[in-house]
């Protein structure tokens, strides 16, 4: 992490505007865990509406390396200091500008909410991160194989 020799000043506009901020709705929907989440336009609506009100403001680069594609996120003060994140990356799944589009996206939602305190998606307890389908679905195969055996 890089950061201004001095980050008072944006330290205490970041926490007014955590108090004031309003989450966004999740009005994005993903079939695939059957979940909502906050999209990139609803993040960075929420966060302007209030962010200028405290001096704060934010800029997103695209990085390039190798097959990966990354972003860097500078929060920023009117007084001059800043907080500079590390670059996140993330592998597109192809190598093709829709892909390399929905990346970013992607990237920057979940860097934008992390920093600014913003809850984007869903909290499921880190379910959809867990391999538990095989668990709990060879029981019930096993239960119907044997009903219908007998």
């Amino acid at each position: 992490m890089n950061k201004s020799e001095s980050i008072i000043e944006l330290a205490k506009a970041l926490s007014k505007f955590q108090g004031e901020v309003k989450q966004p709705k999740k009005n994005g929907r993903n079939p695939h865990f059957k979940s909502s989440f906050a999209t990139l336009d609803d993040v960075v609506k929420s966060i302007n509406e209030t962010a200028s009100l405290h001096g704060l403001s934010f800029m997103q680069f695209p990085v390039n390396e190798g097959e990966l594609v990354g972003l860097k996120t500078i929060v920023m003060h009117e007084s001059g200091e800043f907080i500079e994140g590390e670059t996140i990356f993330a592998r597109p799944m192809k190598n093709d500008p829709q892909a390399l589009g929905s990346v970013l996206s992607y990237l920057k939602r979940y860097s934008l909410s992390a920093v600014f305190g913003i809850v984007s998606d869903e909290d499921d307890d880190s379910e959809s991160a867990m391999d538990r389908g095989n668990q709990y679905q060879q029981p019930k195969q096993q239960y119907q194989k044997s009903q219908q055996q007998e």
